[in-house]
């Protein structure tokens, strides 16, 4: 999943890590992965998830060497598959995908296409990109990236 000349890559990560990323449990076996993907479509070395029963038939086939579950779905998952089970599957499942595609940092500065008002507070870490408005008294914490044509109303 994610296509290295597009999205920034990290890994191999333990079962460990990930769980603790997920906030979820996994049972103590020493074990790495590389990546994630979808269910249909994971290798041993690989994570995926389920939060819709509707999937469950992908769940009890996948190859995914790890798979992220609702607690009451653990009994669907194949036994060559190690679960990591947490009641907030997709956040769990949001988590994970950034560990292994982090966003890139923002660039700190102000396009010069930017229009921002005098009253606006943004911080010299943020980037804001290119035809981006901010209004009047609007704040812009630290590291916050604003894209391309975004407008930030009054006071926000």
């Amino acid at each position: 999943m994610g296509d290295a000349r597009f999205y920034a890559r990290t890994g191999p990560h333990t079962l460990e890590v990930i769980a603790t990323v997920a906030k979820g449990t996994a049972p103590a076996i020493e074990k790495a992965f590389s990546g994630v993907a979808p269910l249909q479509s994971a290798g041993p070395d690989q994570v995926s998830f389920l939060d819709n029963r509707r999937y469950a038939v992908a769940l009890e086939k996948t190859m995914a060497g790890a798979v992220i579950v609702h607690p009451n779905m653990l009994d669907r998952v194949p036994a060559t598959t190690i679960p990591i089970t947490t009641t907030a599957v997709y956040e769990a499942w949001a988590r994970v995908a950034a560990l292994f595609h982090p966003a890139p940092p923002p660039c700190p500065g102000v396009h010069a296409s930017a229009v921002i008002a005098e009253t606006a507070l943004v911080d010299p870490s943020a980037e804001i990109g290119p035809y981006v408005v901010i209004e009047a008294d609007a704040e812009i914490g630290s590291g916050c990236r604003v894209g391309p044509f975004v407008s930030i109303g009054r006071g926000w």
